[in-house]
Formats: structure tokens, sequence, C-alpha cells
């Protein structure tokens, strides 16, 4: 009963080790690419030529909520669900098959109908 309680316990450790990471990253690049976008050298930088050469109206740069939802939450909440089905795959498989680096794609036959 051990056995299983501490490896269960070790595929939670893993499972956390693997998302971190990523997740924190897409967090901490939201965050850069969403005060870069909303600065001065964001978005009224990158359309100065279309302003300049088609005479357009000026336009107030507007953040609205779900545009730093969209650029700051998304992304780590992306990462974490991939890397969640990823990971979850790759530790499904058996230690033998992790030893020996077998590359095989994950499947789960009981969602098939498919009895072993």
């Amino acid at each position: 009963m051990e056995i299983l309680v501490s490896s269960r316990h070790i595929f939670k450790d893993l499972l956390m080790h693997y998302i971190t990471l990523p997740v924190v990253l897409t967090f901490l690049g939201g965050i850069a690419g969403s005060v870069v976008g909303f600065s001065k050298y964001g978005a009224e930088y990158q359309t100065m030529d279309s302003y300049n050469y088609y005479s357009l109206p000026w336009l107030d740069t507007v953040i609205s909520p779900y545009l730093i939802v969209y650029g700051v939450i998304m992304p780590p909440f992306v990462a974490m669900v991939v890397n969640l089905l990823v990971v979850r795959c790759s530790l499904s498989r058996t230690a033998l098959s992790l030893i020996r680096n077998e590359q095989k794609a994950c499947q789960d036959n009981s969602s098939r109908g498919i009895e072993e």
C-alpha cells in the first residue's frame, strides 16, 4: 500500500515540476508583451506608418479588460493544459518503457471501448 501512495506522491511532484516552469515563463511573457503592447512604443509606434501614409484620423488606445485577460491569463492557462495532457500521457507509461525511452503515442483504450 505504501508503494502506491509513494508512486502517487511522486507522480504529483513530477507533474508540478514539469508544469511550473512553462506556466511561470508564459505568465511573465504575457505580462511583458501586454506592457509593451499597451505602451507608447507598442501599438502607436507600429501603426504610425499607416497613420502617416493613409491620413487616418488619430484613434485613442483603449485598454479593455478582456485584452488583459487574453494577453496575461490565457497563455499560462493554455501552457498548463497542454503540459498537463502531455506529462500525464508520458507518466502513464510503465517505468521500463520510460527507462528504455520507447517512443509510443499515448492511447487511452478505455475511452474507445477497447478491452485488453
